[in-house]
């Protein structure tokens, strides 16, 4: 939804195709370069606290965004700065997902769990941009950004009511790095070349 409110908004500020692109990038570099990182968080912390704290980071950028946009003062930074803090967010909320369904869905189901996911993600490919479409039409990219800052707060509300199973953290600094580093190797370009990143 949010990313055809972002397109008008880019468009209201500056009529620059460069604009748009540097917007949108500043929202998807972060979240694609940080998934790993965010993938280990998820692994070393609680996930569903984890999962709230992007929410709520997501929240705030997209208040904050939206307050701008209302009130005249959004600049083109200002859209390039909130939409990366929204993607490192993401990069953190991504991951943890898949771990959620495995600790909240017993394993018979999880192959229904992830179909009914994958089903509801497509949906809202399909009705998101139609959604934004029609409430940029409506009330305006500001107030569309506002809407799409609700479902992050709704979100953190339902992910506050999940109690997962008790987990000791393994959060450490050594922790994070070590992991990160077996995950490059594990999905990495160099994977089963038998050679070493260096």
């Amino acid at each position: 939804m949010v990313v055809t409110a972002l397109a008008f908004a880019v468009l209201a500020l500056s009529d620059s195709p460069a604009a748009l692109g540097l917007v949108l990038a500043a929202r998807t570099v972060p979240m694609i370069a940080f998934m790993l990182i965010g993938g280990v968080l998820g692994d070393l912390l609680p996930r569903n606290a984890v999962m709230m704290t992007s929410d709520l980071v997501r929240l705030a950028s997209q208040a904050v965004l939206s307050f701008l946009l209302v009130g005249g003062a959004a600049e083109i930074w200002h859209l390039v700065l909130l939409q990366a803090v929204h993607g490192l967010a993401s990069a953190a909320f991504a991951p943890a997902i898949a771990g959620m369904v495995r600790d909240t869905v017993e394993p018979e189901r999880l192959q229904e769990a992830n179909a009914l996911l994958s089903l509801l993600k497509s949906t809202a490919k399909i009705a998101g941009p139609v959604l934004g479409g029609l409430l940029v039409l409506v009330v305006g990219p500001g107030w569309a950004i506002a809407a799409d800052a609700v479902t992050f707060l709704v979100s953190a509300l339902f992910l506050r009511r999940i109690r997962l199973p008790a987990m000791r953290s393994r959060f450490r600094v050594e922790n994070v790095w070590s992991d990160v580093v077996a995950g490059w190797k594990a999905s990495g370009p160099f994977r089963g070349s038998g050679r070493s990143c260096a």
